[in-house]
């Protein structure tokens, strides 16, 4: 089987769809208490998790895993403020990748939704279903 090919587009126009490629009624209509804990959540990884990192980088070094630049952690918080700004749902996790990139990971049932801010500062959207790859889209943001 052939992985899917990148796919590239704008931030914005890439909501996430879940496992059926179409947003129905159910998450389009989030109440405010959901949309807020969202929101809350977000801001929670933003200041712990992401400002911490990007004070001291140093602290995320191990043996087979190389620190996230200063760039890429700005980068990865720019990001989590336009997906909290925008009402997507939070990570369950916020790692760092071995080669010093930034992931925000999600999932639910047999989906695995990853979004990684590279070593080079690109983003990637990449999903599993059931541990195969589905598909990756290279992504830029806007603002």
């Amino acid at each position: 089987m052939r992985p899917p090919e990148y796919a590239e587009t704008m931030l914005d126009a890439v909501p996430y769809t879940g496992q059926t490629g179409v947003a129905d009624d159910d998450s389009l209509a989030l109440s405010a208490q959901e949309r807020q804990g969202n929101r809350q959540a977000w801001q929670r990884i933003i200041d712990s998790t992401l400002i911490e990192w990007g004070r001291d980088p140093a602290q995320l070094e191990d043996e087979d895993v190389t620190a996230p630049a200063g760039a890429i952690i700005d980068r990865a918080n720019e990001l989590a403020m336009i997906l909290r700004d925008e009402g997507w749902a939070p990570p369950k996790r916020v790692v760092t990748s071995p080669d010093g990139g930034v992931v925000f990971e999600r999932w639910d049932g047999p989906v695995l939704e990853q979004i990684e801010v590279t070593e080079n500062g690109e983003i990637l959207v990449t999903c599993y279903e059931h541990s195969r790859l589905a598909h990756v889209e290279r992504v830029r943001l806007t603002t």
